[in-house]
């Protein structure tokens, strides 16, 4: 038995239908669209119009199916060909887009705006065009410029250059213009371009009969200019050579730029590594920095006073070389350290063992003693002997270590501990044994307490900066 399907029929999803909606004469006509394609329509991108609508049909309810009568299509639109009627709607009437579309006209008209600001602009200090990017990182961080797409991105730019000129060095590139008069217009037209400040390229008169000149304009007062030399009896002639005079050296300008960015980096590099060194070799290293960015800087001043580099590789390869030098004898110089470190340590550990040793060698012996001495002795009961005279508990443990050669010691200091650990860990984390290590290292006569003593808090400082 065959079960009927269920189909829900009060749900109509639209997921990628956009509709364009238009009101005259009381009623409402709808048109059903491809969503992204209605901006390019009204921009001119697209000029297809199969490639907008998903139906050439007009509705007066898209979601609900319900067509627009012919009777009403004529009163409206005076027409009843639907494809006219479409155009109309997709031109006049209102569309609801969706958040991400709404997001991505944004976005666009954002980058346009930013884009003619880069095209019209230039640097005053270099006459060459900003990036797009800086243009971008302006707008958003500096002026809080948000697009709208109720404006034009042209009229949005010109906007957007004003507020520039405030915070940054930016203004309009001027225009490259030829302007041909009548000879009897001559003095006319000069006193039009001076009201103007234009600056003048050249002149030329050599035509019988006309006046010829070359001029950068500001865009600012072409308009003038034009309804001036249109006003002209005969008219004059205005040609736009150029709309944007910029720097034509961008080019070389980068790559010595880029040139320049390395040489500093390598010198940096070289400074850093020379910094990092101790001895004689930093100092060796720091002036080979100092030659190399010497070198550098010289390799710049030549560049910009028009000297040729004739082999610009050679100087980046030679500072490749100095860099892996200096990063080679900054290894060996920590690998040493390493190794001298790790010498010491050893021999803190051997110590350790053979303390160890002699104090269970010392504690052995009493009790062997005492064990010869119950089994020879023939007195029933020995007089005791009288105790020994109590030490000072100040010096205890300073005559206790003189006198037992074999018990705790620091040979680099040459001071004994007796059995006191303590005391000896103790003795590794102060001044003196860090300074006698350092003295050890560089062959150099240890010190001893009294005269660590005699030293200042400064005097301290500085003898282990100097060794260290």
């Amino acid at each position: 038995m065959s079960q009927k399907i269920q189909q829900a029929v009060n749900q109509v999803r639209l997921t990628n239908v956009a509709v364009v909606r238009l009101k005259r004469h009381g009623k409402r006509f709808e048109v059903a669209c491809y969503r992204n394609k209605i901006e390019n329509w009204r921009s001119g991108l697209e000029t297809d119009i199969d490639e907008v609508l998903q139906i050439d049909r007009v509705f007066e309810n898209v979601s609900k199916g319900i067509m627009a009568k012919t009777k009403d299509l004529e009163k409206a639109f005076g027409t009843s060909d639907t494809e006219a009627v479409c155009r109309i709607i997709l031109s006049k009437g209102s569309s609801q887009v969706s958040e991400g579309e709404r997001a991505m006209q944004i976005q666009n008209r954002f980058r346009n705006v930013a884009t003619i600001v880069s095209e019209k602009c230039i640097n005053p200090d270099n006459l060459r065009p900003y990036p797009v990017s800086t243009i971008e990182t302006a707008m958003r961080d500096t002026l809080h410029f948000a697009a709208v797409t109720s404006k034009s991105a042209k009229q949005q730019a010109l906007e957007v250059i004003r507020e520039l000129e405030k915070v940054m060095p930016i203004k309009r590139a001027q225009m490259f213009v030829r302007v041909v008069v009548a000879a009897e217009h001559r003095e006319a037209l000069t006193e039009q371009l001076t009201s103007s400040q234009s600056g003048l390229a050249r002149s030329d008169d050599s035509v019988p009969g006309n006046f010829e000149q070359h001029v950068y304009l500001d865009p600012g007062h072409f308009r003038a200019l034009s309804e001036f030399v249109a006003s002209l009896a005969p008219p004059g002639t205005l040609e736009v050579k150029d709309f944007n005079v910029q720097d034509d050296t961008e080019a070389d300008v980068e790559n010595a730029d880029a040139k320049r960015n390395a040489q500093s980096k390598a010198s940096d590099k070289a400074a850093a590594t020379a910094a990092a060194t101790s001895g004689s070799a930093q100092e060796e290293e720091a002036a080979q920095a100092s030659d190399l960015k010497e070198s550098a800087t010289d390799a710049t001043s030549g560049q910009d006073a028009g000297e040729e580099d004739p082999e610009p590789v050679d100087m980046y390869e030679e500072a490749a070389s100095n860099l892996q030098t200096l990063k080679k004898q900054q290894k060996k110089s920590k690998k040493k350290k390493k190794k001298e470190m790790r010498r010491l340590a050893n021999e803190a550990d051997d110590n350790d063992d053979e303390n160890n040793d002699d104090e269970t060698a010392s504690a052995k012996k009493p009790t062997e003693s005492a064990a010869e001495t119950r089994a020879g002795c023939a007195e029933p009961n020995p007089a005791p002997e009288a105790p020994p005279a109590a030490a000072n508990p100040a010096t205890a443990s300073t005559t206790a270590a003189a006198a037992d050669p074999g018990g705790l010691r620091c040979r680099t200091c040459n001071v004994g501990f007796g059995s006191d650990r303590s005391q000896q860990r103790e003795h590794y984390k102060t001044d003196l044994h860090r300074l006698n290590l350092k003295l050890n290292m560089k062959k150099l006569p240890c010190m001893t307490q009294e005269e660590f003593d005699l030293l200042g808090p400064e005097e301290r400082d500085a003898i282990l900066l100097d060794y260290s």
